[in-house]
């Protein structure tokens, strides 16, 4: 007998949504999962509240797209709040980037309320 393996076919993509919402973290992390693995690690794209679509990432918050070997993160701009710009802040959290991403943020008073809310999609090369 056989072990199956579940894994995203070349070409596929898989979008869902993310969220926290802390008090006091310094670091507050959102944690995406798959559901079925990606073969080759993709490369991890943010793309800021209201920022424009990019080659990689040709979609947007309300339809969360990914250019083929791209993990797209989008932000919805009405809901994230006490979050710093994250072009230098966004950190990967480590975890296996084959069937999921912890993406951390760095907040702006580390004593308020943070909430961030979003989209992703992923595209299996």
């Amino acid at each position: 007998m056989s072990n199956p393996v579940c894994e995203l076919p070349p070409g596929a993509t898989l979008s869902g949504n993310w969220g926290f919402n802390t008090i006091g973290v310094a670091h507050p992390a959102a944690v995406i999962s798959y559901g079925l693995r990606v073969g080759k690690e993709p490369s991890v794209r943010y793309l800021d509240a209201f920022a424009s679509s990019t080659e990689e990432c040709p979609g947007s918050f309300e339809e969360p797209k990914a250019k083929a070997g791209f993990l797209c993160f989008y932000v919805n701009g009405f809901e994230t709040v006490n979050i710093e710009p994250p072009s230098t802040t966004v950190e990967l959290g480590g975890g296996d980037l084959h069937s999921g991403a912890v993406i951390t943020l760095k907040p702006e008073d580390k004593t308020a309320e943070s909430v961030g809310r979003g989209t992703w999609a992923v595209t299996a090369k």
